[in-house]
């Protein structure tokens, strides 16, 4: 097992490679370019599409705006950041997010860079904002939820190193480790301490004991983190009081894709205030604005915006493109050699030149 601590699917990023020019005597005859053309046309679209709602949402609520509607990886920091840059430090800072996770690392990271440009930091979420997502949402002094705004729990993730057995789960929970021995002693009735050390021995066997400690590490750092950024949220009260959300989102799920609604959030301690009908039209149009349209096959994703960052004066956008490499993991594809398709993922980021994504 590797020890790349999520609380989501893992989505790998990839940075853009332009092609060499060679013998093209133009750009317009440069391999691909009259695509770059097309995708410079879409993100017209897709800002043309994207902004208004998000104006009309900004200027319902008085605040500056940022749309995050991406997963929570490294390679969205940067982006973040430029799109924060434009903006300033900010008394009041709203931020509408749509994530279903990343890593934990990532989402502790935008916590704290949101955090150093907003005095006051308000997380609006329409649809889901899930596992690392919830990790984020902690660290907002309030978060507006609609009725179909869903959190989930924040319980660690460690992926396979290589390629798994066919049975095997990509991923693992912390959680699920745990439970083994609980299900030992309520199903099979195991409560001598011989029999204890012989579950853990058996799953030692099965799992390498060094791993078993990146489970350990991993859960840790995950409550650790999200007592940090809960007490953005509430500061003033009692410590165990803090301790207990996190338990809860932590461990307190029997299962990772749990719905938690925001009459549930609000219960649990979270400082939750449900959008106004007005909030509530203008997340969902923000939303469905930035969703990608559907596609009937995987090769129709070239092109398709799967990812959004953008506010009044800033738009990017996550896009992915299809490209044949060596199946032998070669730097070059070496002739008669046989290639196989894979997904490449970018940031296409207005005021960078069109072959500048990240």
């Amino acid at each position: 097992m590797g020890n790349h601590a999520h609380v989501s699917a893992h989505c790998p990023l990839f940075a853009l490679t332009l092609p060499a020019l060679g013998s093209c005597t133009s750009w317009e005859d440069l391999p691909g370019m009259h695509r770059i053309g097309t995708l410079k046309r879409e993100r017209d679209v897709m800002e043309s599409m994207t902004l208004p709602p998000l104006r009309a949402l900004e200027e319902c609520r008085g605040n500056p705006l940022i749309l995050y509607v991406a997963p929570l990886e490294k390679m969205c920091v940067r982006v973040l950041y430029e799109c924060l840059r434009t903006l300033g430090k900010q008394e009041r800072l709203d931020v509408v997010l749509a994530t279903n996770g990343g890593t934990i690392t990532t989402a502790h990271q935008v916590a704290r860079l949101l955090r150093e440009y907003a005095h006051h930091l308000t997380i609006l979420v329409p649809y889901h904002a899930l596992s690392a997502g919830t990790l984020l949402c902690l660290s907002a002094d309030e978060l507006v939820l609609g009725p179909m705004s869903a959190l989930g729990p924040i319980d660690a993730h460690i992926g396979a190193a290589g390629f798994p057995p066919p049975d095997a789960p990509t991923l693992i929970s912390a959680q699920d480790v745990r439970a083994f021995r609980e299900m030992a002693e309520q199903w099979f009735g195991v409560v001598r301490e011989e029999d204890r050390l012989q579950i853990l021995a058996l799953v030692a066997q099965r799992i390498f004991p060094t791993s078993l400690s990146a489970f350990y590490r991993s859960d840790q750092l995950t409550r650790q983190i999200a007592n940090e950024l809960l007490a953005y949220q509430l500061p003033d009260v009692d410590t165990s009081i803090r301790q207990h959300i996190v338990d809860r989102l932590a461990g307190g799920y029997f299962a990772h894709d749990y719905v938690i609604s925001r009459h549930e959030a609000r219960s649990l301690g979270l400082r939750v205030r449900f959008a106004s009908q007005q909030e509530e039209a203008l997340l969902w149009e923000v939303l469905q604005a930035s969703r990608p349209s559907p596609c009937d096959s995987p090769t129709h994703l070239e092109g398709e915006t799967t990812g959004v960052i953008a506010s009044s004066s800033f738009s990017a956008r996550l896009l992915p493109r299809w490209v044949d490499v060596p199946a032998a993991r070669h730097k070059t594809v070496r002739e008669g050699e046989s290639t196989e398709r894979t997904l490449e993922v970018h940031w296409d980021m207005e005021g960078k030149g069109d072959g500048d994504g990240l």
